[in-house]
């Protein structure tokens, strides 16, 4: 009964009545991958054949599927939960998987739910950070723009590297024991994060991240135009083909037309990440390829704490520059280099904040005991991956701590120099000063002659050139006291 029942849900929810119209359509990526150790079948599908990936089943002789969906609408996640009998509470969690900030997990029975959060550089950032680097990001119009790192640290040529972020938010459904047969993940659309700084929130609404290419689905769209246009599956599964169960054909590759990839062409999922994991399975050799659900999930958070990394470099560059700017220029840094200090601890602070919940997830993953031993090894590098990642970010948030302490010892120092030069003027000025007043006294002997106390008579030839005698000689006695003497100059 039940099984009859959530058939008519699917095909409720497939189907091509009038009436539903809307929930047939699919703006997003939907990918499924089977496999079992002789053989990979992928699929990606389209607005146009969706029904296949609900109303079919997989192949008996397949041990492992994983779905991939990105930017999928609310009617493709109800679909995969009447499909695949996930729990309510996960299912409208993802439906509102962009307002999920924090990372968790959850078990429901034999099933975990796992929510994970995506961060990467955008691209611009990443063709800057390449730059800084020398190397090459596969785009042949930036090996010629490379410069080694004194030109990018020299702060007369150039701007400190601009660090822009997208995030996004992925959710898992892991099937459990005993099978650990099936994973389905979700992830959201990338958006541009913009800090508390003005200068980065001059777009009020949250930015889409930008596009970019993927060669492997191109290829495939390549692939599948040749074999059979509008055809749901990308593999060569014509009638009269020969099985590819058979014994004779250990492993199934896809034969991709080789071609340029066109930089104007993009992909509005953005999934580059997990076409690299759809690769690896591929392999013959690959841990993934021979695991199940629980060895796809432990590559999945790894791909995406690798996605993280160059956010730390692009950081460290930017505090590289901001190093070399303070120490050639000293108190005349430009002035808001405090402002874009402070801008660079707030992202790194966010940054922190976005990952060290993530460090939760992999800790109960590891202390799941219905996951094999073997799995949990590799989680727990993850997680000293991930706690390494927290104290480079700790170190970085203390180097800008460190450069604005810098910045602000060296104006101090140049406002005491200025205040011990003037304190030196006054006080080698305070003997004139001095003379000035006496001689402005108004003494007279009894022959009503001017006369300074001590001094004696004070008449036109005597006086002036003892004034200033007097005054050059004090000044001078002053002056080889402190350079000589007392060593304060």
């Amino acid at each position: 009964f039940h099984r009859v029942l959530r058939q008519l849900k699917l095909r409720l929810l497939c189907g091509d009545h009038d009436d539903l119209t809307d929930l047939c359509g699919e703006r997003g990526f939907l990918g499924v991958v089977d496999w079992n150790h002789r053989l990979v079948v992928e699929n990606y599908f389209t607005k146009a054949d969706l029904s296949r990936v609900f109303l079919g089943h997989r192949h008996p002789a397949m041990k492992m599927r994983w779905v991939h969906c990105s930017a999928v609408s609310k009617v493709t996640v109800l679909r995969l939960a009447v499909k695949y009998q996930l729990h309510p509470l996960p299912v409208e969690d993802t439906i509102q998987l962009q307002q999920q900030s924090v990372p968790l997990v959850r078990s429901y029975g034999d099933n975990f739910f796992i929510i994970l959060p995506m961060l990467r550089l955008t691209t611009p950032s990443r063709n800057a950070l390449a730059r800084f680097h020398g190397q090459d990001e596969g785009q042949p119009e930036l090996a010629r723009q490379t410069t080694n790192q004194e030109e990018a640290l020299d702060p007369d040529s150039g701007a400190a590297l601009e660090v822009e972020i997208e995030q996004g938010r992925l959710a898992l459904f892991i099937a459990g024991a005993p099978k650990f047969d099936t994973l389905i993940s979700i992830q959201t659309v990338w958006m541009v994060h913009h800090g508390e700084d003005a200068e980065h929130t001059t777009h009020p609404l949250p930015m889409y991240g930008a596009r970019r290419f993927c060669r492997r689905r191109r290829q495939f769209r390549s692939s599948r135009a040749l074999v059979r246009e509008g055809s749901a599956s990308v593999r060569s599964h014509a009638e009269g083909a020969e099985d590819p169960l058979s014994p004779r054909t250990p492993s199934a590759e896809l034969d991709f037309e080789e071609q340029e990839p066109d930089p104007n062409a993009f992909d509005d999922d953005a999934t580059e990440a997990f076409d690299g994991i759809a690769e690896e399975i591929q392999k013959d050799t690959s841990m993934v390829r021979s695991g199940n659900a629980a060895w796809l999930m432990w590559r999945i958070v790894d791909v995406l704490v690798d996605e993280m990394e160059p956010i730390l470099s692009a950081f460290r560059a930017r505090l590289m520059w901001f190093g070399a700017h303070i120490a050639k220029r000293r108190s005349k840094s430009e002035n808001d280099v405090e402002k874009k200090l402070l801008w660079t601890r707030v992202e790194l602070e966010w940054v922190q904040r976005k990952v060290r919940p993530m460090i939760r997830v992999v800790r109960h993953m590891i202390h799941e005991k219905v996951i094999e031993a073997n799995v949990t090894q590799y989680l727990e590098d993850v997680e000293d991956h991930l706690e390494t990642y927290l104290e480079e970010i700790s170190r970085s948030i203390g180097v800008c701590d460190s450069l604005r302490d810098q910045v602000r010892s060296f104006r101090d120092r140049e406002q005491q120099g200025v205040l011990y030069v003037l304190a030196l003027v006054t006080t080698m000025t305070s003997p004139m000063q001095l003379l000035a007043s006496m001689y402005g006294m108004n003494f007279i002997d009894k022959l009503n002659r001017p006369v300074v106390p001590g001094l004696g008579l004070m008449d036109e030839k005597r006086g002036y050139p003892l004034f200033w005698g007097l005054g050059v000689a004090i000044v001078s006695t002053i002056y080889i006291s402190f350079r000589f003497v007392l060593k304060w100059m």
